[in-house]
């Protein structure tokens, strides 16, 4: 996608359970709407951790957060 950032994808929600927002979906766990920005030295810029399947982040604030993490 040529993007300046890492996107991750986490099949089997090994990730999401690590990180606090996976729940019980069936046979597999399922990762609530959650949205990490990292920046590059590790530290969590924003997060978002829905408390539904239809609570999303705000893209004005995602990309506000994205541009805080990048720097100046």
């Amino acid at each position: 996608m040529g993007l300046p950032f890492l996107l991750l994808s986490d099949p089997g929600a090994k990730t999401a359970e690590a990180w606090g927002v996976a729940m019980e979906g069936g046979d597999d766990p399922l990762a609530v709407p959650a949205l990490f920005v990292v920046d590059s030295q590790g530290g969590i810029r924003f997060r978002h951790v829905g408390e539904r399947m239809d609570d999303r982040a705000y893209m004005g604030d995602i990309l506000s957060a994205l541009s805080a993490a990048s720097g100046p």
